[in-house]
Parts: C-alpha cells; structure tokens; sequence
C-alpha cells in the first residue's frame, strides 16, 4: 500500500492556518503568574488598640449552653423525680437515723402509784361508785366493798397479766413454724411464768 504525498497535505494545512489567523503558540502568549495575585486588603478603620479597648469593653454574656456540674459518686437520684408513681402516692425520700430510740414509757412508769390508782378507777368504773366506796371506807362495809382505787389495780395487773401471756403465746407460734420443739417449750414456761396468783393449776385443763 503506498502512502499519500505530503507535500500537499502541508499546503492545505498552511492555508486553513491564513484563513482563521492563527498565530503560532509561543510561551509570550501564557499570562505571567503576578497576574493571578490577590488583591491587598484595605486598610482598617480603627487601630488594633482600639478594638482591644473595645473587645475588653463589652458586656460577659453567659453561655448558651450551661456546663453540668458532677454529682457526687453517693448521692442516689430522688425517686420522686425520675421514678414518680402511677397511682399518685407521694415517695419520701430515704432517711438514715443514727441516734438511739428513745425510750417507751409505760402507764405506770409516767405516773406514781397514787395517781395512777385514780387514774385507772376512772376508767374502769363510774362516778357513782367511787363516791359510795369513798363513803364507805371508814365504815364496817369497806370490808366487803374494797375502795374503786383498789379494784382498779388489781384489775389493771390481771389486764397486764393476759397481754403479756397472749403477746408470748404469739412469740411461742412463731417460733413453732421453725422449732416446734423450741416453740412448745416457749408456751409452757410462759404459761407458768403468768399463772394468776390464785390459780393452783387448774389452768392447765383449760389451756
């Protein structure tokens, strides 16, 4: 295969280049790199002293967002906040109390043996019938018609006699749930240690 001539392949290209006007590329035509500095910037309107003054000047305004202070490691969140109830019941919160109780007192340790004998006849028979025993007590029918002071003790310690028996009794059930051998020998040495005065063993065909 023989190849075209090129001598008339550089006349047409020699002559498009006449017709458009191109010139040559040379390195004169490519921009010199000072042509693609920035623009200086303009000079400012104050000293830089002056907007020192003014940026020291200006009100603190506090931050938008404020940091969280750190909780102590033992400080328990408060139920009443983050676990409050459905059914509206208001949760206290929790206390520790580190001193000692204080001591109960009983009726008979608050009162001397004379008040309390009033006391008690007060609440265990009418106005009428300690005026008749006042009445009487110098009389031979005191020795039928004990005075209401009197009756009144002894029925306040036959009162106190069957609380505490019951109150062990209790004591002597539940210990019959994980000893029933420790339990019945409990309830035996209560019920003679509150056997009433006049009871000569007749209670053990009762209880």
């Amino acid at each position: 295969m023989s190849r075209p001539p090129l001598l008339p392949l550089l006349v047409f290209t020699l002559a498009l280049g006449a017709l458009h006007g191109a010139d040559p590329v040379t390195t004169s035509s490519i921009p010199a790199p000072s042509a693609f500095a920035t623009t200086p910037p303009a000079p400012s309107a104050i000293s830089a002293e002056t907007a020192a003054k003014l940026i020291a000047a200006r009100p603190k305004l506090p931050p938008l967002v404020q940091p969280i202070a750190p909780k102590p490691a033992d400080e328990t969140p408060d139920l009443r906040e983050t676990d409050k109830p459905q059914n509206g019941i208001v949760r206290l919160p929790k206390y520790v109390v580190r001193e000692a109780r204080p001591p109960v007192f009983r009726e008979q340790d608050i009162y001397t043996p004379q008040a309390l004998s009033r006391r008690l006849a007060k609440r265990y028979y009418p106005e009428w019938y300690r005026a008749f025993t006042g009445l009487i007590h110098y009389t031979p029918l005191a020795l039928f018609f004990p005075s209401a002071e009197a009756s009144a003790m002894a029925q306040f310690a036959e009162d106190e006699r069957l609380r505490n028996k019951a109150e062990f009794a209790d004591y002597a059930a539940m210990l019959m749930t994980s000893s029933p051998a420790s339990g019945v020998r409990l309830r035996s040495e209560a019920q003679q240690a509150f056997m009433p005065p006049s009871d000569f063993g007749w209670h053990k065909m009762t209880d």
